[in-house]
């Protein structure tokens, strides 16, 4: 299984970027980015992969994992998509990030899965 994770650096505050998590194979389990560097707020995610579906949720672990607003229960398939967060969607310093899958394809077996958020980072 290869699982690769993209962050972007972030030096000014108000910038857009992304954080990014591609899974090769998914399978039924939670994803983490392990204690995020900088204060942001999850404004959007698209998401799509390259066979198959499976199903997604968004979301932040300060201790207790929340799941972030409009980005719950997301069907991933072939065709990007992407949702907007609504609320729940500050990431704190040291705050993880996590990519909850469920259900993915058996056949066709779900590959490559693709999510991107795209952030702006917040003052402390």
């Amino acid at each position: 299984m290869t699982t690769k994770l993209s962050t972007e650096a972030v030096d000014d505050y108000g910038n857009t970027q992304g954080i990014g998590i591609q899974i090769q194979v998914p399978t039924a389990t939670t994803y983490t980015i392990v204690k995020v560097p900088f204060k942001c707020r999850i404004e959007t995610a698209s998401y799509v992969t390259s066979q198959g579906t499976a199903t997604l949720d968004v979301k932040i672990d300060s201790g207790t994992p929340v799941t972030v607003g409009g980005l719950g229960s997301l069907s991933c398939s072939t065709t990007q998509v992407t949702s907007t967060a609504t609320n729940n969607n500050t990431v704190n310093v040291g705050d993880n990030i996590l990519f909850t899958i469920s259900s993915p394809s058996a056949s066709p077996q779900c590959e490559n899965l693709s999510v991107m958020l795209k952030v702006v980072k917040l003052r402390d």
